[in-house]
């Protein structure tokens, strides 16, 4: 759903789970109203499934704790030394990544 709109079956290949085991948690995903499903114009027996403005705040909210917890143990547990080669290496994977993908 990074790309907009997604269909369950694409989720459920996304995460390597069967599709059936998907449909609780986008159940419960919609009941807290993180998620929209909406009928696929072009084939009718699919849902297309969105993030909703919900959804993505909370996405951001995780981020920036996991962002700010990561940040405080490096910098109590790393030398400076340390951290300057995670910011080379982190550069590094960023210059892989941004060679497409499989």
């Amino acid at each position: 759903m990074r790309g907009g709109a997604s269909t369950a079956s694409a989720l459920a290949g996304l995460e390597h789970i069967q599709p059936q085991s998907i449909t609780r948690i986008l159940n419960d995903l919609e009941a807290g109203e993180l998620i929209h499903r909406e009928q696929d114009q072009t084939d009718r027996r699919q849902f297309r499934l969105e993030i909703t403005p919900k959804g993505r705040a909370l996405l951001i909210e995780d981020a920036r704790r996991k962002d700010a917890w990561l940040a405080d143990v490096m910098t109590a547990a790393l030398t400076e030394a340390e951290r300057d080669l995670l910011r080379i290496a982190a550069r590094l994977l960023d210059r892989l990544s941004d060679q497409g993908s499989l």
